[in-house]
């Protein structure tokens, strides 16, 4: 079906990027809504201390913390908790406004590049890729944790300026340029995602110069005015980057030491991951493949047959038809949003955890899906998005339901804590997450102390350790305990399967002054021996959404 006998409705959407906008904002809102309270958990405890306790010149430098060059993702985080505080449905609408924004500027930008490449189906391409980011369950992180604000206006801000680039090519207008030139400079102080923008830009202009035939003169234009700007903007970011933390890769470093197997792998199984919801399944039954793509063999086939596909369209790209060569231009922004990544951890097991290092890709890998729907016949074509959509909003529900549970559990443990006067505190079994979604940890660089003492008026002031945590499955998971004399006790998983964990890792046995932590089952149980008298601590375990107090004159019988 060509475009000029496009439907009324999909006319409309055409037309109107603010209807667009209006109608991928309120499927965002309403498909991720139970999750609106959650999300201050994690890295968002630190970014509060560092607001509490500083000022605002040592937060924007991250003074308080690692140091980087985020000054526009502080300043902008910043302002939005002066508006919003703690409000959690204020910063969710906030965070789904941004989102719908990138989604309406993905569809902005392909649409406008298959209209002038002569692709049928434009909008229902664009349209159904971008309704596709929208319910996707990857997006969650993102969405929801308020750490990941800079993913958002990062996007936003790469968006801008390849849409300023569109214009240019429409208008010729230099004010484009200066557009441009503000937002990228402006973004360099965000995520790092800020590198993909002059690739971004460049694959553009080329495609406009030699797939769309614009003159050589405006293409020249586009170079000096766009991409080399954006290049000197990056050289003088390393530079400040090399005087401020002594390094050109800075937090990517220990992540480059990785093998090269490890880097590798990555790509295969982002595909496995996003397209067919590899994480869902359990582990068992998708160990095969995690196990294939890390080894030689599973490596050899998937870059064997990259390889192959890459030498036919440089020997054949010539001789494509422009709907082809549009598909190369969205598979190589795909490509480069992948390899930005490749350095980072890619978690096998659990739900949500970072997920948010697929956000960049995820458009793009729905736009070319929608590229191969639309060449099947309609009524097909109609049914298998419609069972792929219910596939992404059913398992976008199950996350939003973790993260939901996840905010009642932090909110209630936080605020229900029992009295413990002046005696040194042991939280026995902290939940660090419900499948995948942040709880309370312990994390490396904060407490469940500072979580309180920041998020209550009365403070805790006395000695409190984070014992263990856990990664629980179900609301109702927790442990209990056995006590098996005046100093020894025995905290055991009410559940199979959660594992004791620190620090996004297996837990394991060590000591400190005030008690011996002793793992015997990493999967099921541990022994605790107290250091000084019993009656000078106060032992608490988690069962559900309650603590429990251990008493400590009851021998040999379990405690639930």
């Amino acid at each position: 079906m060509d475009n000029t006998n496009t439907p009324h409705i999909l006319s409309a959407f055409r037309k109107s990027k603010l209807l667009v906008f209006g109608v991928l904002w309120v499927v965002v809102f309403l498909v991720y809504l139970k999750a609106s309270q959650g999300g201050w958990v994690s890295d968002d405890v630190e970014l509060l201390y560092r607001l509490r306790h500083g000022s605002f010149w040592d937060f924007i430098n991250a003074k308080l913390s690692r140091g980087n060059l985020y000054h526009f993702s502080w300043t902008a985080f910043y302002i939005a908790y002066s508006l919003f505080h703690l409000h959690t449905f204020l910063w969710y609408m906030l965070f789904v406004s941004f989102h719908a924004a990138n989604a309406t500027l993905i569809y902005s930008i392909c649409t406008r590049l298959f209209e002038k490449s002569g692709v049928k189906h434009s909008v229902a391409i664009a349209g159904g890729g971008t309704l596709l980011f929208c319910i996707c369950p990857h997006i969650s992180e993102v969405l929801i944790w308020k750490a990941a604000f800079h993913y958002l206006h990062s996007m936003f801000n790469m968006l801008c300026v390849v849409y300023c680039v569109q214009k240019f090519f429409d208008t010729s207008k230099s004010k484009y340029a200066w557009i441009a030139g503000i937002i990228f400079l402006i973004s360099s102080f965000s995520h790092e995602f800020f590198y993909l923008t002059p690739f971004f830009v460049l694959t553009t202009v080329l495609y406009y110069r030699y797939v769309l035939g614009y003159e050589r003169a405006v293409f020249n234009k586009a170079i000096r005015w766009f991409f080399l700007p954006l290049c000197a903007i990056i050289i003088v970011h390393q530079l400040l980057l090399l005087v401020n933390t002594g390094t050109f890769t800075y937090r990517l470093e220990a992540e480059t030491q990785q093998s090269g197997i490890n880097f590798f792998r990555k790509p295969p199984l982002y595909f496995f991951h996003t397209i067919f919801f590899g994480r869902f399944f359990p582990y068992d039954s998708t160990r095969w493949v995690y196990a294939f793509f890390s080894s030689p063999m599973g490596i050899a086939a998937f870059y064997g047959i990259a390889l192959i596909s890459l030498i036919i369209i440089v020997m054949r790209f010539r001789q494509m038809e422009n709907r082809n060569k549009i598909f190369i231009l969205i598979c190589c922004w795909m490509g480069a949003c992948i390899a930005l990544v490749c350095p980072m951890w890619l978690p096998d097991n659990m739900l949500i955890l970072f997920d948010r290092y697929t956000y960049y890709m995820l458009p793009f890998i729905y736009i070319l899906l929608m590229f191969l729907l639309v060449h099947l016949p309609r009524r097909i074509a109609v049914g298998i998005f419609a069972i792929y959509a219910f596939i992404n909003v059913y398992f976008t529900n199950q996350v939003a339901t973790y993260w939901q549970y996840s905010a009642h559990l932090t909110n209630k443990l936080e605020h229900a804590l029992p009295p413990c006067g002046d005696k040194t505190v042991l939280l026995l079994n902290l939940p660090e997450y419900m499948n995948g979604a942040p709880v309370l940890g312990p994390w490396w660089h904060f407490s469940f102390k500072q979580t309180y003492n920041l998020l209550n008026e009365q403070q805790i002031n006395n000695p409190m350790y984070d014992v263990v945590s856990y990664n629980m499955i179900s609301p109702t998971d927790g442990a209990h305990v056995m006590v098996v004399n005046d100093s020894t006790i025995h905290v055991t998983l009410n559940q199979f399967g959660t594992w004791w964990w620190a620090n996004l890792t297996g837990a394991y046995s060590y000591s400190n002054n005030d008690y011996r932590f002793n793992l015997i089952d990493p999967g099921h149980w541990y022994e605790l021996t107290l250091r000084h008298p019993a009656a000078q601590y106060v032992l608490l375990y988690e069962a559900g959404d309650q603590w429990k107090v251990v008493d400590m004159n009851k021998n040999g019988k379990d405690q639930y």
